[in-house]
């Protein structure tokens, strides 16, 4: 209950936020549909499953009239699972930050962020905060590259479900025409992530522990997940991920946004490999 009364209140504060903001603000709206080929992270097989989201943001991106700007970004984001229901979420997010051009091709920008999560499956839902820092190189005005670290801190209401995670990433785009644009993206990251499995030779090994937990290979707890109706590990895995996406603007306000994304997890119980794929429509006032 206390979780949820805390959620509620951070959302009417960065709704007031928004509120305030309104007379310079750059808002944008949009809904999502995508395809999760493995929604429970699963070692051996997996559920595949529909999303479909809708949002509303604030971003103030830096003008650079000096080397110095600021800037926001407030994020409301909810997404509804069409099979596993339980995973369907509502988010906040915001994330204040500083950038700084070195020069026009090269800039930096650093921002914390602070963000809640509220799950139908309540074990899941989570205070994250963390920062990211990202390095951009403008070439030309159609090509640009652009690297980035991340750390995310993530406390779940089931430990299993908590994080901590270091991801490093690298994107590189091109505007085809000035209404056209694609995407390549690579991210590796180490840190605790959970995943899914059926009774076999790792549920085997591990030891009851006091209270009825259950700890495998490493030491990593097990719970039993009635969301999943498996068991659920959480380890220590090396992530990688590499995505393609494309966008197109329709008009000045309305664009869409296409992407594939394919990932690897792997770990002590094993390796859990998945594929996004999504698209989307966004609405700029």
């Amino acid at each position: 209950m206390k979780g949820k009364q805390a959620f509620i209140g951070m959302f009417v504060v960065l709704l007031l936020l928004f509120t305030a903001a309104s007379s310079w603000a750059d808002w944008e709206a949009g809904a999502k549909a995508g395809y999760d080929s493995n929604v429970d992270r699963a070692l051996n097989g997996g559920r595949s499953d529909f999303l479909l989201s809708g949002y509303a943001a604030y971003t103030r991106v830096p003008t650079f009239d000096s080397r110095l700007d600021w800037t926001l970004s407030l994020l409301l984001e909810g997404t509804a699972y069409a099979r596993v229901t339980d995973l369907s979420n509502a988010t906040v997010t915001f994330a204040p930050g500083l950038a700084y051009a070195f020069s026009p091709v090269w800039s930096i920008h650093a921002a914390p962020f602070l963000q809640a999560k509220g799950v139908n499956d309540s074990d899941q839902s989570a205070w994250a905060m963390g920062a990211r820092v990202s390095l951009k190189q403008q070439w030309r005005k159609d090509v640009y590259t652009g690297q980035h670290y991340m750390y995310t801190d993530s406390r779940a209401r089931e430990d299993v479900y908590s994080s901590r995670e270091n991801a490093l990433g690298a994107v590189i785009g091109k505007y085809w025409t000035p209404a056209f644009f694609m995407e390549a993206t690579y991210e590796y990251s180490r840190g605790d992530a959970f995943r899914t499995l059926e009774t076999t030779s790792y549920l085997a090994t591990t030891v009851a522990a006091p209270g009825g937990a259950r700890f495998g290979r490493g030491g990593n707890r097990v719970i039993y997940s009635t969301t999943f109706n498996e068991y659920v590990v959480k380890e220590t895995v090396d992530r990688h991920s590499v995505g393609l996406s494309a966008g197109y603007d329709l008009s000045k306000a309305l664009s869409t946004i296409v992407g594939y994304t394919y990932t690897t997890a792997s770990g002590d119980s094993g390796t859990v490999s998945y594929h996004t794929v999504y698209c989307g429509l966004g609405y700029r006032f």
